[in-house]
């Protein structure tokens, strides 16, 4: 199956393009780095029917939910490490998890304003689903709260909407140490790195 057209960087007009509508259309100018998320931003308008551009036809909501999705997953797809080296880096199954575990939350709340997600939507959305188990309530609420998180540490957010809304507790599993919760988990851009779990030490009490 064919990847969907994505925006890429035309050097030599220095600027973010796409193929849209049989035509190349251009969605900012400037270095890759500093427009890339912009330029998400402004493809995400354009196949939503809106001038791509930051002027005319601009809504004042800001971006959706299904943009902020979309820029979480770019910026942790280019964080993924294969060799596993790197202190910071993403586990691809990681990454795949992200993809799966937010795919439903866009298809019901991608057209939302991001400005006004609140904790509610998120309760609402899982009780639309008592088939899920506890460790799939809990999986799915984890990675949302990640979403808003990275968005809120980018600055998408003045606060991050969903930083007092509470997980499930932890249900203990023969496959839990190897779930995509553990290393290489957290995709943020100011959080810590996870903790790690110090050994128990074997050294016998003195009478």
């Amino acid at each position: 199956m064919a990847r969907p057209t994505k925006p890429w960087l035309w050097v030599a007009r220095g600027g973010w393009f796409v193929k849209h509508g049989g035509r190349t259309v251009q969605l900012v100018k400037g270095p890759k780095a500093a427009t890339r998320d912009e330029a998400l931003v402004a493809f995400h308008r354009l196949k939503g029917g809106l001038d791509p551009a930051s002027g005319g036809g601009a809504p004042p909501s800001g971006p959706t939910v299904g943009d902020l999705i979309d820029l979480f997953l770019e910026h942790c797809e280019r964080r993924i490490d294969p060799t596993g080296a790197a202190r910071d880096g993403l586990e691809r199954r990681t990454f795949e998890w992200y993809v799966a575990e937010t795919r439903e939350f866009r298809a019901r709340y991608g057209a939302l304003p991001a400005h006004a997600l609140r904790p509610y939507h998120v309760t609402q959305w899982v009780a639309a689903h008592p088939e899920w188990s506890p460790g799939t309530h809990r999986a799915k609420v984890t990675v949302v709260k990640r979403l808003t998180r990275w968005a809120w540490a980018e600055g998408y957010f003045a606060e991050d909407p969903l930083g007092r809304l509470r997980r499930p507790g932890p249900r203990s599993t023969p496959s839990s140490r190897r779930s995509p919760t553990g290393r290489f988990a957290t995709c943020s851009s100011r959080s810590g790195r996870p903790g790690r779990v110090p050994a128990r030490s074997t050294t016998s009490r003195r009478r």
